[in-house]
């Protein structure tokens, strides 16, 4: 879903709100199970919306039916996501000097990154010799 209405620091606000309430959600399996089945019939692929194609089997094969030594082996060969998020706790009144901090390092060294979670990661691993 794209907000198109949203600049700035709202836009900024409402993306780190839809990322927040996905982390504290929880599936009701049984009905997210019906409406992904409802996709399916509508020819939806859903691997597009985010479910690897072992969290489909597990929530649309019928628990008596699931092979769970099958699933178990397809999630060892499921790729990683290539990001992880790691929360850092900065105290507010130094939030704008560790934004600036940040990109000021970035811009000396030639980091890059997609985003400002992307940046800081590259920034802080940097720093810390890991990726290096």
């Amino acid at each position: 879903m794209r907000v198109h209405r949203l600049r700035g620091k709202a836009f900024v606000a409402y993306n780190i709100a839809d990322n927040q309430t996905a982390s504290l959600s929880s599936w009701k399996s049984d009905r997210l199970a019906a409406l992904l089945e409802e996709l399916q019939q509508e020819q939806i692929d859903l691997t597009s919306i985010g479910f690897t194609e072992a969290q489909l089997d597990a929530l649309l094969t019928p628990e008596q039916d699931f092979d769970w030594e099958a699933f178990d082996e397809r999630l060892r060969g499921a790729p990683l996501p290539k990001y992880v998020a790691l929360s850092v706790k900065v105290p507010r009144a130094k939030l704008q000097a560790f934004k600036k901090a940040v990109q000021k390092y970035a811009s000396e060294h030639g980091i890059t990154g997609r985003d400002a979670g992307v940046l800081t990661g590259r920034v802080i691993g940097s720093l810390l010799w890991v990726t290096r």
